[in-house]
């Protein structure tokens, strides 16, 4: 045996392995820096809900298994994220952290804690904007690449620890646009932010995916083993802009009813005095492109419609037999119901934020809440009866 040989080899490992320690070691002391300058821009929500029972509130199916003397007031405290989106005290959070709430802090890393006001929501994206009196730090966003796949971190709230890190991986994008991830949610995680590894939010979570093995009854952040579904960084800084200036959401409409053909939208049916009957649109054409992105689905038409500012020119690339053509449409706005809440009427096949893929979480559509309302009613009028009997037994 060349023991010098062997000697080299052996000393060429351990350079090896040196470097490597030290090139994990430094990749550790960045990751390090990177999360302590990105948690600036996260913070803690927390809404408090103090409500006081009335007679109304505790009639019917409510009062038959109650005593009169425990009605006493009822107290809930909802914990969530929330990102730092300008220098002027606006914070984008989640509804479902706010909801029905009396009062509202925000709290900072630096152990600060703020009253907040609701700036503006809305109720399909699910989102909210407050506002906090102080200047702030505001986070910073990235783009993605189209079917980027990258480890990323999440920043948030982790059952009462501000703040936890979690690490995760970036799937990919959604035929809706929306981003995937594997991860395992947690009730304070609701409303954090998705950051690469340059420090800068690519996505706000917004739910998860449920296996085809799971219950699709089952709610937003109840199970530990799921992908995650998030909103992507240029929607999230539309959304906060137009609730910040507007206090809802503006959205685009392009008045067709469409489907998936052969891997293109293919338009089924055109709203009358709608943009894309102005703009000539068929019945039967293929859509290609939208503002220059390849357009594969319905859904994915959808968003970017949805997401794009009414009354500008767009182009849109379409296919009528074997003919391409490209023509510029203004997009509309679509109309505001004095709820506040958007109308759903199936512009685009379906609503821009239903769940086009199988196993998405389901939203509870109004056919299942009248269902259910009409069931409460039928069973608090058989409890009346009940309750009429009782007294008769009682005389």
């Amino acid at each position: 045996m060349n023991l010098s040989l062997y000697a080299g080899g052996i000393a060429l490992l351990f350079s090896q392995i040196t470097l490597a320690s030290e090139n994990l070691e430094n990749f550790g002391r960045d990751l390090t820096k990177i999360i302590n300058s990105s948690k600036q821009s996260v913070v803690t929500i927390t809404a408090t809900c103090n409500h006081q029972p009335t007679p109304d509130a505790e009639s019917g199916i409510h009062s038959f298994f109650k005593q009169q003397d425990a009605k006493t007031a009822e107290s809930r405290i909802n914990i969530g994220s929330g990102l730092i989106f300008d220098d002027q005290g606006h914070i984008i959070t989640r509804n479902s952290i706010i909801a029905d709430s009396d009062s509202l802090y925000v709290s900072f890393t630096d152990g600060k804690k703020l009253r907040a006001t609701l700036k503006g929501q809305d109720f399909i994206s699910g989102f909210a904007v407050l506002k906090v009196n102080q200047k702030t730090r505001p986070a910073l966003f990235s783009e993605l690449a189209q079917n980027e796949s990258a480890p990323t971190f999440i920043i948030g709230n982790s059952n009462g620890i501000f703040p936890s890190i979690n690490f995760t991986i970036l799937h990919g994008i959604l035929d809706d646009g929306m981003l995937q991830i594997s991860n395992s949610l947690i009730p304070g995680n609701n409303g954090a932010p998705l950051i690469n590894l340059n420090g800068k939010v690519i996505g706000l979570l917004a739910g998860h995916l449920l296996p085809h093995s799971q219950d699709p009854n089952q709610r937003p952040f109840s199970a530990t083993e799921m992908m995650a579904i998030a909103y992507p960084a240029e929607w999230i800084r539309r959304i906060g802009a137009d609730l910040i200036e507007y206090g809802h959401i503006r959205r685009g409409w392009l008045g067709i009813v469409g489907f998936n053909d052969d891997s293109r939208p293919k338009v089924k049916a055109i709203k009358n005095n709608s943009p894309a009957q102005k703009a000539g649109l068929q019945k039967g054409d293929l859509i290609l492109k939208f503002i220059g992105r390849d357009v594969h689905y319905i859904e994915e038409l959808a968003r970017l419609v949805e997401f794009t500012i009414p009354g500008q020119p767009v182009p849109l690339e379409y296919q009528r037999g074997d003919e391409t053509k490209t023509v510029n449409i203004e997009l509309g706005e679509r109309q505001q119901l004095n709820s506040g809440k958007i109308e759903t009427a199936p512009y685009y096949g379906e609503p821009a934020f239903a769940a086009p893929v199988q196993n998405r979480q389901p939203m509870q559509s109004n056919t299942e809440a009248t269902t259910l309302q009409q069931r409460i009613n039928r069973l608090e009028h058989e409890l009346s009866k009940v309750q009429e009997q009782i007294k008769a037994i009682h005389k």
